[in-house]
C-alpha cells in the first residue's frame, strides 16, 4: 500500500497509517503518496469513503464524513512522486472519478490555531 499520513485538523498531530482501512476519530487530512493517475475512484459509503487505486488496492476510511461540532469533515490530498500536492475538491458533490486541485501545502485545510488535544486513529486490519 502507498504511504498514508493523517494530520488532525485541530491539533495538527500527524500519524503514519498502516493498512487498508482506518477510522477517523476526528476530522483530519489524509495524504496518500501516489500519482493522481493512480487514483481511479472515490466513493462515499455512509459516513466513510473508499479510495480505489489503479492497481486494484482500496483504502477504506470510516467516519470520513462524520462532522465534528464545528462542521469539519475529512480531506484527501494526493502527494505526487515529485512532491506536488493535490486536494480532492468538493467531496460532498463529486463521486466516481476523483477531481483534484493543486495545493501548495496542507496548512489551508487545517485550523489556523492548533488545539492541544491529540488525534486518535484506529488503524484496522487490512481488508477490503
Amino acid at each position: 500500500m502507498n504511504k498514508l499520513t493523517l494530520t488532525d485538523k485541530r491539533s495538527r498531530a500527524t500519524s503514519e497509517i498502516q493498512g487498508e482501512r482506518l477510522t477517523m476519530a476526528r476530522p483530519g487530512v489524509l495524504v496518500i503518496d501516489a500519482a493522481r493517475s493512480e487514483v481511479v475512484g472515490v466513493e462515499r459509503i455512509g459516513n466513510g469513503v473508499l479510495v480505489r487505486l489503479r492497481d486494484g488496492k482500496r483504502l477504506a476510511v470510516d467516519d470520513f464524513f462524520r462532522a465534528d461540532s464545528s462542521g469539519l469533515i475529512g480531506d484527501i490530498v494526493v502527494r505526487e512522486p515529485d512532491g506536488s500536492l493535490h486536494w480532492w475538491s468538493n467531496p460532498l458533490q463529486d463521486w466516481g472519478m476523483a477531481r483534484f486541485e493543486p495545493l501548495s501545502a496542507i496548512d489551508p485545510l487545517l485550523l489556523s490555531e492548533p488545539a492541544d488535544a491529540g488525534m486518535v486513529v484506529a488503524a484496522l486490519a487490512p481488508g477490503g
